[in-house]
């Protein structure tokens, strides 16, 4: 349980954040504290906003073979 302004993990204990479509809606400054909080030294946050699949864009391009790489092969 918890908002991203009060997430219940302890500090520098998890590895990657992913936040689609939602970081507007948060508190910004007290939200970031609290994700820097909890990411590991060198941890990851990923806020992605608009994401069309429109992999004709040489940076979305890039961003959908790193996602697709995570898929299992019996994920369509």
């Amino acid at each position: 349980d918890g908002t991203a302004e009060n997430i219940s993990f302890e500090d520098n204990t998890i590895d990657i954040i992913l936040c689609g479509q939602a970081f507007h809606w948060f508190a910004n400054y007290r939200a970031l504290t609290e994700l820097n909080r909890v990411l590991k030294p060198n941890g990851l946050l990923i806020l992605i906003w608009n994401l069309a699949d429109n992999r004709e864009r040489p940076w979305t391009k890039i961003m959908w073979e790193y996602v697709d790489s995570f898929r299992s092969k019996e994920i369509p």
